[in-house]
């Protein structure tokens, strides 16, 4: 067995912002899954999604989705702006479609991305980025709502805005007296 965390999934590769993490950022990814193919292991756990069953071929295409980024670096871009973008409709349930851009166009991710990928003003990189998200499937638009279009489980209501911090989450004790021990309510 071989948790992965980040570094594979059974369909995808972590989003990786070389403006925040260096210029070697997606060299070092490629390192990581490099040594944890020489691990040959029959089963993977990585930190989203289901098993995987298939490891080696897991990490083959991890490997080359990370060669085709260095060799298109517009690629990696869109795929983290993408990947972030999506998980902020997750874990807010969504964004009200008129506040979308001016949300996208105010995190710091995005305006590295605008600035440094895509020569462009942040404000308009979220235009173009609410665009990708849905042609992509990304997201889509429901009752007014820009909603994640990846299949999620939806955060319980008393989720954000108090507990995104760590110091806000509730003690394991808390969690355990919850109904379902899981630290929600369902």
């Amino acid at each position: 067995m071989l948790i992965l965390g980040d570094a594979a999934h059974a369909d995808d590769v972590a989003w990786i912002n070389p403006y925040r993490e260096g210029a070697g950022a997606i060299g070092r990814a490629m390192q990581s899954v490099e040594r944890l193919a020489g691990l040959k292991a029959r089963w993977a756990g990585s930190g989203h999604g289901p098993a995987i069953v298939e490891p080696e071929r897991a990490l083959a295409a991890a490997r080359e989705r990370y060669e085709g980024w260095l060799e298109r670096p517009e690629s990696a871009a869109w795929h983290a702006c993408k990947r972030i973008a999506s998980y902020a409709l997750i874990i807010r349930d969504g964004l009200a479609e008129v506040e979308a851009t001016d949300h996208f166009a105010s995190r710091p991710w995005a305006a590295d991305f605008a600035r440094h990928a895509f020569d462009a003003d942040p404000r308009e990189f979220a235009l173009a980025l609410i665009e990708e998200l849905l042609r992509s499937g990304a997201a889509r638009r429901s009752g007014g709502q820009l909603v994640a279009g990846a299949p999620h489980n939806r955060p319980p209501p008393d989720w954000h805005p108090a507990y995104p911090w760590p110091g806000n989450w509730p003690s394991t004790k808390a969690a355990e007296e919850r109904p379902n021990g899981s630290g929600h309510k369902d």
